[in-house]
């Protein structure tokens, strides 16, 4: 009995000192492998011959993207062989390659290696060797960015070559090479003296030549000069070369319209016709031509000339169906400021031909007023309304059908419009003030608003002195934009490598918030 009463109680012991739980598998690892040395191919000989390299680490490791990873410097003509075996990695250079005598080489793992199961990675781990006696220890450092928007730049390949000729980047790999961190920087180590020719490529195929247009491109116009006692610490601005104009296909589906799309802007496409020009109108958007076509022409020939390089190609055109257009219809394509002594401009989606005043009703408030209205010589799309605007007031404007016509001889059904116009004290000024201008060069001065859409742009040339003030502008925090205009084509201009022009210097200025009523001065004396 009592030693009943004893397995009882020994039994209600252990459920009480029972608790319940789950399994869990411990901590997280967060340690990344670590290289067993000893079991390791020696880092940083001389005299090397191996065509081997292992690597063994304290667990088991897998490799990830080690194309892109994996960095030799001096670059290699072929891939080398890179595998995993279990704990160790085995890196075996080419059978058909050759080292380069008395080079000094670096391999960069990046984040390749990493552990198997919570995929913590060796971070740059770089073994380096020497072909000759000699390791070299000499480095080099800079940073890369966007020569038009000046952010930096990641994985950007920066090259060094040991010749100066400017064919050398199509044709052959560097002496040494690297890749930009996300934050623009590079570093090269292990570099002997000498002088060398500096190359940043976008290089999208990882294969260290410069050989798509598509690729950006940044260059220094003289050789580095390395030494022992030598700290410089480069900057190169990348930029990707104008891309060749070409047309897409054509779309001929709208009735009498001619849209033809382009890969870029085709600033330097002129246009002409088999027709005399009222039977035809041409308008440019964005990176389109659009073609509208009288409605009494059943077919004619389109010239587009190249300007730059003086090629004409001859577009042949005709209605292909379609529907004819019942309507016009509203399309607004510009901003309007609203300030008392601007114009308003209302635009559609189609040319205008004529405008009928007294089928238009312009009311402010209750009273029905009178203002000057007249299509757009130079955007016919568009028709203006000047009037002396009241501050803090709303206007409405009604067009009745057939008030306007169009193009293709339709008109509109009714179509209103409310504009408010703003008291003008709510507006500021910008004032620029720029000195030690180059008279021979120009300058494109552009205002965006929250570096959204450029508000006002401006060029100048022949002057060494800017003093203008940008009026009626709206309260709010605005970029001033400065590119230098070497060639005066109104335009940014990448760098061209094979003329040896750097990218256009552009300057960028982040202005203090415009108050309304307020003066803002934007001093500069351009170096």
């Amino acid at each position: 009995m009592i030693r009943g009463c004893s397995f009882i109680l020994l039994c209600l012991l252990l459920c009480q000192c029972a608790t319940r739980g789950t399994i869990t598998g411990g901590e997280r690892d967060e340690q990344p492998p670590q290289l067993i040395v000893e079991e390791s191919t020696q880092n940083q000989q001389t005299n090397f011959s191996d065509r081997t390299i292992s690597l063994q680490f304290d667990e088991w490791i897998k490799l990830d993207d080690p194309f892109t990873q994996i960095l030799i410097s001096p670059p290699t003509d072929r891939r080398p062989d890179v595998r995993v075996r279990g704990r160790s990695v085995s890196f075996t250079f080419h059978e058909e390659d050759t080292l380069r005598e008395n080079a000094t080489y670096s391999i960069n793992f990046g984040s390749a290696i990493q552990d198997i199961t919570e995929s913590n990675p060796v971070q740059n781990y770089s073994f380096v060797f020497s072909t000759g006696p000699t390791i070299d220890s000499l480095s080099l450092s800079g940073t890369v960015i966007d020569a038009l928007t000046g952010e930096p730049q990641e994985n950007v390949t920066v090259m060094m070559y040991e010749e100066n000729r400017d064919s050398i980047v199509f044709e052959s790999k560097p002496f040494y090479a690297t890749r930009t961190l996300e934050n623009g920087t590079w570093q090269i180590n292990n570099v002997r003296s000498g002088s060398f020719k500096m190359v940043a490529v976008a290089d999208e195929n990882l294969n260290y030549l410069w050989d798509s247009q598509s690729e950006g491109i940044a260059f220094l116009d003289s050789l580095v000069a390395i030494g022992p006692d030598s700290s410089a610490n480069i900057k190169l601005a990348i930029s990707s070369p104008v891309a060749t104009l070409q047309m897409q296909r054509p779309d001929t589906s709208g009735w009498n319209l001619a849209i033809l799309p382009y890969n870029r802007p085709p600033t330097e496409i002129e246009t002409s016709f088999s027709i005399p020009d009222s039977l035809v109108y041409v308008s440019r958007e964005g990176n389109q031509i659009w073609v509208y076509q009288n409605p009494l022409v059943s077919n004619f020939s389109m010239y587009l000339t190249d300007l730059s390089t003086l090629i004409t190609d001859t577009l042949y055109l005709r209605p292909d169906g379609g529907t004819a257009p019942d309507q016009i219809g509203k399309k607004s394509i510009l901003k309007n400021s609203y300030h008392p002594s601007d114009p308003i401009r209302i635009c559609f989606d189609r040319p205008l031909r004529r405008v009928d005043q007294d089928r238009m009703i312009l009311v402010e408030g209750s009273d029905t007023i009178q203002a000057q209205v007249r299509i757009l010589d130079t955007l016919p799309l568009c028709i203006e309304l000047s009037n002396p605007w009241r501050g803090d007031s709303t206007y409405r404007l009604t067009l009745l059908p057939e008030a306007l016509v169009d193009f293709y001889q339709t008109s509109n059904d009714t179509i209103s419009e409310v504009f408010p116009i703003a008291n003008p004290d709510r507006f500021g000024n910008i004032i620029l003030q720029f000195e030690n201008l180059d008279s021979d060069r120009g300058y494109l001065f552009e205002l965006a608003k929250d570096k959204g859409k450029v508000e006002e742009s401006f060029s100048v040339q022949g002057d060494t002195t800017l003093n203008r003030t940008i009026g009626k502008m709206k309260p709010g925090k605005y970029t001033l934009r400065v590119i230098e205009d070497r060639n005066l084509n109104g335009l940014w201009d990448p760098a061209d490598y094979l003329r040896g022009e750097q990218p256009e210097q552009l300057l960028e200025f982040p202005l203090e918030e415009l108050r309304a009523n307020w003066d803002l001065e934007v001093k500069h004396a351009w170096k």
